[in-house]
């Protein structure tokens, strides 16, 4: 339960510099880590920003030794998330255009 209190610190945020060094350090290989996995630029560019985001909030938290392993897990993550979503986005639309052809008025002129 320790743990859960570390989120809550100022601490686990990074100072500017720290958020630069390391945007720079990993931005280039994080991305093309996401598109390999999404096969979709918009799509890696999002998970993206999402890692690098949770980065700058929670890095701060992480031990130094472990946070290229944690930005990657985060970025997996992140990827994965929206591989879901799509996915519920696919079923969703095949699912109302199944209904819709099954709903179809029937065409009175013979």
């Amino acid at each position: 339960m320790g743990n859960l209190a570390l989120v809550d610190e100022p601490k686990m945020r990074l100072s500017e510099g720290q958020v630069t060094d390391l945007v720079n350090r990993y931005q280039n290989d994080l991305f093309h880590f996401l598109l390999g996995i999404l096969r979709n630029d918009s799509s890696a560019n999002d998970a993206l920003q999402n890692t690098l985001v949770k980065l700058v909030e929670q890095g701060g938290g992480v031990a130094a030794g472990s946070l290229k392993s944690w930005v990657y897990r985060v970025a997996f993550n992140e990827a994965m998330e929206i591989r879901r979503r799509y996915s519920l986005e696919a079923r969703h639309h095949e699912q109302v255009a199944i209904w819709r052809s099954a709903h179809k008025p029937l065409d009175s002129s013979d």
